[in-house]
């Protein structure tokens, strides 16, 4: 959400081979129509949306043709205060990602196929890189495309948790990290059976509570 009354989606349009944005009212009109952010992505293309302050958004994707993983900066308005930006060259095609915001920064959290891990990033709300690619799992066996791999939602102005299916060992695993990339929980499993097609999701419910979901 913008405000009480706007917000913004982002996705992925296989019938044009976009992905793109639109800015649009709780009573289900556009305010920005249909904006394309990559003109050339296909049918196992990744993308996630989040505000990062009251002015700003940003966009941050998975092209599927170049296996790149791409972030662009908006305002609320739809006009680009960045160009995209690559951010993770050749992660592979079983990947994801998500978004989380912690104030003065924001977290990009994405499974690395390349890597077989579960990677994040740091940046300031202006899309500078604070933290280069960290792990919280370097063997999570990523096996599937269009799959909700990882979750990762901000918690307090300092605390973010992130959330994956380790696909190794077909169980889901959440840990807590802080702003400075340390992480402030070990990994703590929530289920260690959950199969090979496994998907998860979370949200913030306070400034203290997280609350997560999962396909079993």
């Amino acid at each position: 959400p913008v405000n009480n009354s706007t917000f913004v989606i982002a996705y992925v349009d296989t019938n044009l081979s976009t992905v793109a944005f639109r800015i649009m009212n709780t009573n289900g009109s556009v305010i920005v129509n249909t904006t394309t952010v990559d003109a050339s992505a296909d049918n196992v293309s990744r993308v996630d949306v989040a505000m990062i302050n009251s002015t700003h958004f940003v966009v941050s994707w998975v092209d599927g043709p170049s296996q790149n993983l791409v972030q662009q900066l908006f305002q609320t308005n739809g006009t680009n205060t960045t160009s995209p930006t690559i951010i993770g060259a050749g992660i592979g095609v079983n990947t994801d990602v998500k978004l989380a915001s912690i104030v003065n920064r924001y977290v990009t959290c994405y499974a690395n196929d390349a890597t077989n891990d579960a990677a994040f990033r740091t940046f300031f709300n202006n899309g500078s890189q604070d933290i280069g690619e960290l792990s919280v799992d370097a063997n999570m066996g990523p096996g599937s495309t269009l799959q909700n791999l990882v979750g990762c939602t901000g918690v307090t102005s300092t605390n973010w948790t992130y959330m994956w299916f380790d696909d190794n060992s077909n169980d889901i695993t959440f840990t807590t990290v802080n702003s400075t990339g340390a992480l402030q929980s070990g990994q703590v499993d929530l289920d260690t059976a959950v199969g090979e097609f496994a998907q998860v999701a979370m949200t913030t419910l306070s400034n203290d509570t997280f609350g997560m979901i999962y396909y079993d």
